[in-house]
């Protein structure tokens, strides 16, 4: 009777497989495709939630410059009409003084507004003149510092990156301009310039660039500047590599 009941479940078991899909080969391949992506999917998204974090982060800060920026703005202008309000002639030179720190859009009405306004003293007014003159040349050029970079050692490039400076100021320009005499090292690692070369960041620098590099070619209508992309941005900082022209 045992025998019986064994020798049944054995063709049960015959039956039953005989209904199982049979694995072939691609179906192990399949198997195998499953392993070996899974963990590829796992990094993938991965990778994608770390970049739409660090996005977030920089939307965040960006936003939060941009807020900052606004307010030391506003707080330009509240100054500016306290002083030249006053009688004080000190304070509306002072107040001038202001008109040169505010972002260009800002300055360049109120530098109008100033000279129109005919109740401030004469050289209050010539002031403003001079400075809506200025923003017409260099924009927003004017909120950069300018680096100046060489060759430690060059004295030529020495020269040039001095005169350079000293040519800008006198041109009008109301930014800083500070030179850098570096070694062969730095240059080695930042790529040594192929001339003079103007360093800017696209995204955020190019109406900077381009200003920059109309102002040098009326400068130095003799020498060649070309303008170079880089990636390592410093806010409102822009690069002048000095090199020997070829």
């Amino acid at each position: 009777m045992e025998d019986k009941v064994n020798e049944i479940l054995e063709r049960t078991k015959i039956i039953q497989s005989s209904f199982m899909p049979k694995k072939t080969i691609l179906s192990h391949i399949f198997v195998i495709i499953e392993k070996l992506l899974l963990p590829a999917a796992i990094v993938i998204l991965g990778f994608c939630a770390n970049r739409a974090s660090l996005n977030l982060t920089n939307a965040q800060e960006k936003r939060q410059q941009r807020e900052a920026q606004e307010n030391v703005q506003l707080k330009y202008i509240e100054l500016f009409y306290q002083d030249v309000s006053s009688d004080n002639p000190e304070r509306q030179n002072a107040a001038i003084s202001l008109i040169t720190l505010m972002r260009p859009e800002f300055g360049e009405q109120i530098a109008s507004w100033v000279q129109a306004n005919h109740s401030l003293p004469k050289q209050v007014r010539k002031r403003a003149e001079q400075i809506s003159d200025n923003y017409a040349r260099f924009g927003i050029l004017n909120t950069y510092k300018i680096g100046i970079y060489f060759l430690k050692g060059d004295n030529n490039l020495s020269s040039q990156a001095t005169d350079l400076r000293d040519s800008l100021l006198a041109h009008g320009f109301t930014g800083q301009v500070q030179i850098y005499p570096e070694s062969q090292n730095f240059f080695d690692r930042v790529i040594p310039p192929s001339g003079n070369e103007i360093r800017y960041e696209p995204d955020y620098e190019k109406e900077a660039a381009d200003i920059l590099y109309r102002i040098l070619g009326e400068l130095y209508p003799g020498q060649s500047y070309i303008t170079k992309l880089v990636r390592r941005r410093t806010s409102n900082f822009i690069s002048i590599f000095l090199g020997a022209q070829k």
